[in-house]
């Protein structure tokens, strides 16, 4: 008696408990590398939303003027947000104010000393923040921390510090105030230049 070639039903019912069997043990794995997965893309994500931040708050920060003539362009500051003149790029002076809110940490920009607002979310809304200031806002004595600037004169440093991440891990940022030229013109947004003779 000779037999064909081919599985009997015994064997090929033992492969399929076999592989249901590994599919069974292997789906925990799956799953945690997916999610391990998700939380790194998430992690990467926030990285880089933090960086992209800290870039921004550089620029403008960076980009500062003094202005202590005029009440609305001195930089004031407190825990939650602080307030201040910039000129980016050299151009038209900008009034900008920074603020932690609800939805995050969000920058609020109009040209000085009047035009559109514009504004722009920089963090999440899970990110809680905290600013503190250094310097000497009198211009008399040793530089200091303050929980709120009282102005009018730039600080030297804004430090803006973020929730404790996964890690348990506070990201700050340390960012020094440019504040290097005057806004000492009588400055005509039209024209986008200080007015003749001012």
């Amino acid at each position: 008696m000779t037999r064909e070639a081919g599985f009997t039903l015994t064997e090929t019912l033992v492969a399929v408990a076999l592989l249901a069997m590994i599919a069974v043990a292997a789906t925990p794995a799956v799953r945690g590398a997916v999610t391990a997965n998700a939380r790194l893309t998430e992690a990467a994500g926030k990285a880089e939303a933090d960086l992209r931040a800290e870039q921004v708050l550089r620029d403008l920060l960076g980009a500062a003027v003094r202005a202590d003539f005029a009440n609305e362009a001195a930089f004031t500051g407190d825990p939650r947000g602080f307030s201040f003149l910039a000129r980016p790029g050299g151009g038209a002076p900008l009034s900008v104010r920074v603020a932690a809110g609800r939805n995050g940490l969000g920058v609020i920009a109009a040209p000085w000393p009047g035009g559109e607002t514009s504004s722009e979310t920089l963090t999440g809304p899970d990110a809680a923040l905290a600013m503190l200031y250094f310097g000497d806002p009198e211009g008399l004595g040793a530089p200091r921390w303050y929980e709120a600037w009282p102005g009018p004169a730039p600080p030297r440093l804004v430090v803006v510090d973020m929730a404790p991440g996964a890690h348990g891990a506070v990201r700050r940022m340390e960012i020094t105030v440019g504040a290097g030229a005057d806004l000492a013109c009588d400055y005509d947004s039209g024209l986008q230049a200080c007015r003749e003779g001012a």
